[in-house]
């Protein structure tokens, strides 16, 4: 049995049965999910079932799926199901969201990833999280789905980390892998800027947040990520979220708390290389050493990257 499994297992069962108690709480609102996808084929389909059953009242939802220019038979895939398809030929995650928001007929909209699953009260949790007038964003709780090796578990204490912590980060920050929106709101603020390629969904939340609304967080809003498996695409990963962050802190320079968030990384990585239940034995805490080093050697790699980039621009 894989980590995950063993990990999530129980909490499967327990979520389950919560679902199945405020299954009768109807949330008088109409949802829109978002899913952007670009040569997904292998797990599309299981993203899309686990939207398909949902615990929402089925005339009160939609899910739009964003074909954004797949080669392989992603298409064909999404097509098989009871799901509107929309196409965007000119590639990048924003843009494919911004064209499904354009398309999309409820009053709030939520997002996710074609590499996530999830959870069946996964809609109604962030939907009932807007039960002021002042929240425009709600973020959920992002799990490992089938975490089996420590390069997948060093991202499950990130993913943690950022579930921990989302009330205390400054501006708060919403994964648009586990996120809704009032679409007044992204009206009002302008969607995503698609002059992002990466940290499109910081700059969004900052930007909500910037605004006077409210950013909370439903930690019952659960969906399943399917983490990077080894630590090539981890570093590739964070390369692209150095740049991504240049681009924001360029954006936002004036109002970003820079020193709060350089302090509570240090703390975590102290915390997961010094608790022997995170790291109980040395070969883990090797791995976790160098998983930091990767991580922060990417991002600084991607931060100069953009920087020198940005003067030919």
């Amino acid at each position: 049995m894989s980590i995950g499994k063993s990990l999530h297992g129980i909490g499967w069962r327990v979520l389950d049965k919560m679902a199945e108690n405020n299954a009768q709480k109807k949330v008088n609102v109409k949802v829109s999910v978002v899913v952007p996808v670009r040569n997904n084929q292998e797990m599309i389909a299981e993203c899309i079932e686990s939207l398909l059953n949902q615990d929402f009242q089925k005339d009160e939802y939609e899910i739009i799926i964003v074909d954004n220019n797949s080669t392989d038979n992603t298409a064909e895939i999404i097509k098989r199901y009871p799901v509107k398809y929309l196409f965007e030929g000119k590639t990048g995650r924003t843009k494919a969201r911004n064209t499904a928001i354009k398309h999309a007929s409820g009053d709030i909209i939520c997002f996710t990833d074609s590499d996530c699953v999830a959870h069946k009260s996964w809609i109604r949790e962030l939907a009932q999280g807007f039960n002021d007038a002042s929240i425009g964003g709600v973020g959920g709780k992002s799990l490992g789905h089938e975490v089996s090796n420590l390069t997948e578990k060093y991202i499950e204490l990130l993913y943690e980390e950022y579930n921990l912590s989302f009330r205390s980060s400054d501006p708060p920050q919403i994964m648009t892998g586990n996120a809704a929106y009032r679409a007044r709101v992204l009206e009002e603020v302008g969607c995503f800027d698609e002059s992002f390629e990466t940290s499109e969904d910081y700059d969004l939340s900052a930007r909500v947040f910037w605004s006077g609304y409210r950013l909370e967080y439903a930690p019952k809003a659960i969906v399943y990520h399917r983490h990077r498996s080894n630590l090539k695409k981890f570093f590739a990963q964070y390369f692209e979220y150095g740049r991504g962050y240049v681009r924001f802190s360029n954006k936002h320079r004036s109002r970003l708390n820079k020193n709060m968030n350089k302090t509570k990384l240090r703390h975590f990585y102290y915390r997961i290389l010094s608790d022997p239940k995170i790291s109980p034995d040395i070969r883990t805490k090797i791995h976790f050493y160098f998983a930091i080093n990767v991580q922060n050697l990417a991002f600084l790699m991607g931060k100069t990257f953009e920087r020198t980039m940005g003067r030919f621009r």
